[in-house]
């Protein structure tokens, strides 16, 4: 099952669901680390295998031995049609959590989410002003390189976000000379 996961052969992962049913998308496939079906998924990017791995009996909720969940597996990789895909599988994925969770190191998880990965969450989270901490680190980190970070600024406006007035008029500044230079 694990190879056919990871070198996206369609038609043994279906064949193998069909004849191990649920029990086979709950049991550990990784020894080491103790990932399941969909945790693998997750991890190799293989976004077209969540859908089926849920619908055949697979635990969205279950965490490997790491406790990582299908979904931190699938925002720490940087797969972001797999982040889609389980944001829209389940509920918990709370955006407030997902802002909030930290590393072993204290650091929040998201830092090391992809600029894609970020925006997917940016949209998937109704009232970002919630994630207080977020927001705040997003503002003095992120918009401090407009011209860097113009995708995440924008997403992040267009969602119903806000800037303070020094952050809003350079950036502003930033984006205005960035467009004309491209022009």
């Amino acid at each position: 099952m694990v190879a056919a996961i990871t070198n996206g052969m369609t038609i043994s992962v279906r064949g193998l669901i069909e004849s191990g049913g649920a029990d086979l998308m709950n049991v550990v496939l990784q020894q080491q680390n103790g990932r399941t079906a969909l945790h693998i998924a997750c991890q190799v990017g293989r976004s077209e295998y969540i859908s089926l791995f849920v619908a055949a009996g697979a635990d969205p909720g279950r965490v490997d031995f790491f406790g990582m969940t299908p979904l931190d597996l699938a925002l720490r990789s940087g797969h972001e049609n797999c982040v889609r895909e389980m944001l829209s599988l389940t509920s918990l994925a709370d955006p407030l959590v997902l802002w909030t969770a930290q590393t072993r190191a204290g650091i929040n998880a998201w830092r090391s989410f992809s600029t894609e990965v970020i925006s997917v969450l940016l949209i998937a989270t109704p009232n970002f002003s919630r994630c207080l901490e977020a927001a705040n680190v997003m503002r003095n980190e992120h918009f401090r390189q407009p011209a860097k970070n113009e995708q995440l600024i924008r997403l992040f406006l267009l969602t119903g976000n806000k800037l303070t007035a020094a952050q809003a008029t350079e950036v502003h500044f930033i984006i205005v000379l960035h467009d004309v230079l491209i022009v």
